[in-house]
């Protein structure tokens, strides 16, 4: 059974300084963090991610949004390194939108294989980022007259966001959304401008099925086919 699992989210209007470096970054856990946190290798190629947005930044706010669950280090796809990890996800960074359940253009999608078994390959939508900031205003102001920099920096926290919940949906290995925080099915604007970062937190029951992972626990399988799409 093959599924798509779509993620429509509002874009981010809180500025922040773009990363200085392209190369592989890795994020050092917290100091809360046990020893037994998942280090998760994202592969991504490079240099056609930079065609679209700025990469050191989205690097930067996925691994800000897991840093308390799991340690994220991003590489480029022709990077021949790879030990020492507990998992490994490739991310694509494409122009074109996919499509959710609703019709409506997607913005992240993963596709399972069969109930909790997710392919390892996320893509994230640049177009679909781009359109919906497109119809939105910040601080008074339509997105089309905004500076072209702050366009380009929202269209890439966007991305960002969007890379983190389909990051969400392979590592929990599961198709299903939660009510609220970063597996939620739909955020808004309104969500992306508050300066908390609740809503970007998982729920206790998706923190412990991480922390099982790490610790090599055995899990129940999710046995609910994935939804064929949701937004």
């Amino acid at each position: 059974m093959v599924a798509a699992v779509a993620l429509a989210l509002a874009f981010l209007v809180r500025s922040s300084a773009a990363a200085e470096t392209i190369s592989a970054t890795s994020s050092a856990p917290p100091a809360s963090a046990a020893s037994s946190t998942l280090r998760v290798l994202v592969r991504v190629d490079t240099h056609a991610a930079v065609q679209h947005v700025r990469l050191p930044e989205l690097i930067r706010n996925v691994q800000a949004i897991w840093r308390p669950y799991a340690d994220i280090v991003f590489a480029d796809i022709a990077d021949l390194a790879g030990d020492g990890y507990d998992d490994e996800i490739s991310l694509v960074v494409a122009e074109p939108p996919g499509s959710a359940a609703s019709g409506a253009s997607a913005l992240g999608w993963i596709t399972f294989v069969s109930p909790g078994q997710p392919a390892n390959v996320v893509t994230v939508s640049v177009a679909t980022a781009r359109n919906l900031m497109s119809r939105s205003s910040w601080m008074g102001l339509r997105f089309e007259r905004l500076p072209m920099d702050l366009r380009q920096q929202l269209v890439t926290r966007a991305v960002g966001w969007s890379a983190a919940h389909e990051i969400g949906h392979y590592l929990l290995r599961t198709g299903t959304h939660s009510k609220g925080g970063l597996m939620e099915a739909e955020l808004t604007a309104l969500d992306v401008m508050r300066n908390d970062r609740k809503w970007v937190q998982l729920a206790p029951g998706e923190v412990e099925i991480l922390r099982r992972r790490a610790s090599r626990t055995p899990l129940l399988a999710d046995t609910a086919p994935p939804p064929a799409g949701s937004e």
